[in-house]
This record gives C-alpha cells, structure tokens and sequence, in this order.
C-alpha cells in the first residue's frame, strides 16, 4: 500500500542528560531494543514491533543457552504492539522518545504516529555526582584527606579545599566534555551509531582520563593547594 511520511520533528544531534533515571532507562532491556530500533528513522508502532522482536532475536541468539532456553527467553521479552505503545509513552514523556510525523496511507483517512529517538546521541551529565560538601561527605572527604597525608609524608590535608578543588575538578572535565561533543556533534554521531548508550558511557570514562592527563599540571596545583607540610 503507497503511503506518504510527514516529518515535524529531525533529531537533535546529543542530547545531555542531567539526570540518573535517564542513564536506568537507557540501559534496561526492555527499552534499549527501542533505540536501537529507531536509528535509521523514525516508525509506526507495528513497524516498531518487527524490528524490536528482530533485535531482541539476535541478542538471544549470541548468548550461550540451549536452543529450548533461548525459546523460552524469547517468549518472555518478545513485545506486542500495545506493550510497545505503553513503553512509547514513557519515553515520551521523560523527553528520550517524540512523535516524529505521521503516515498518511492511499485511501484512508486516519493517520498512523511515527514514532522517532529525540537525539542521535544521548551523553549523561548528572551534576550532583560533580558536586562534593562537607556536610553531605565529609566521610568520604575525611577518608580521601588521610590517603593522601598517608603518602604525603603526613602533610596535613585540608578537607574543606578538598571538597572545592574536587568539585572544581570533575565540572571542569563534565564542562570540557560536553563542549568537545557540542563543537563535534556530526563527526561523533558518525562514528557512534551501533554504539549503545553504555558503550559510549564507558567510552567517556577514557575521555575524562585523557582530559584529566591533558591538564595535570593545572589540577596538580589545584590539590596542593589542600596539602600543608
């Protein structure tokens, strides 16, 4: 049957998530398929059902099981359109997924919704796991302080600057980060297509090794500043 897609929504390039509970949606199995799904472009449900159903297939078939487990596990996460449709709306409304356009079909009336991925890319920046205070971990601060005085000679440390340079430290890296794949967005989303979310998470770890070597010198200052011999 001919048909005509009309888009009103093109995915943004990266989108940054400044929450956890978004990082927990894109790693659960029962979503990622989804994603994964909706890289090429956008989908009608039913459309979105054969391919999540062809996705979930694979992966069961990479995984060392009897072919009976395999049956079985495919039974359990195989999706029907209407559990699809309930998932859409999640992600619809924690912003991850949008309605991309319609389907106008020759002949009918009635329009069936295009479902699309709101990025190409979607990096995770909580900033509450940047932000460090004496009076929320100072424990853990406390800790840190007697490790360093430990191979420092016993200098003491000071644990209130510590909580300030460490803080000015990780916002640095997440502020560096988020502008190299601003400034890069096309040439990453290229190179990043069949990556999942918690590959490029794990990329981004390397990334801020790297970042952190790159400024050393600056952040050696920054941490001597805590340190009185």
């Amino acid at each position: 049957m001919e048909y005509h897609d009309s888009i009103i929504y093109e995915e943004e390039a990266i989108k940054i998530l400044k929450d956890a509970k978004y990082c927990d949606l894109l790693n659960n199995a029962k979503y990622s398929p989804i994603f994964i799904a909706l890289r090429k472009g956008p989908l009608t449900i039913k459309e979105l059902e054969t391919v999540y159903n062809s996705i979930v297939k694979k992966d069961i078939d990479k995984m060392n099981l009897e072919d009976s487990e395999k049956k079985e596990l495919q039974e359990n996460m195989f999706r029907k359109d209407k559990t699809l449709y309930k998932y859409m709306s999640k992600l619809r409304k924690c912003g991850l997924i949008v309605e991309a356009g319609k389907r106008f079909k020759v002949g009918q009336t009635a329009a069936e919704t295009l479902f699309g991925r709101a990025a190409k890319l979607y990096l995770m920046d909580d900033k509450s796991e940047r932000t460090f205070s004496i009076a929320e971990d100072k424990k853990y601060l406390s800790f840190f302080a007697k490790l360093i005085s430990l191979i420092t000679d016993g200098s003491k440390v000071s644990v209130d600057c510590l909580a300030e340079v460490m803080t000015n430290f990780l916002t640095q890296i997440s502020e560096e980060t988020e502008n190299i794949f601003k400034t890069y967005s096309k040439e990453t989303t290229e190179f990043a297509v069949d990556m999942s979310f918690s590959d490029i998470h794990k990329s981004l770890k390397g990334l801020s090794m790297f970042l952190f070597i790159r400024n050393a010198s600056s952040f050696e200052e920054m941490f001597e500043k805590c340190i009185k011999k």
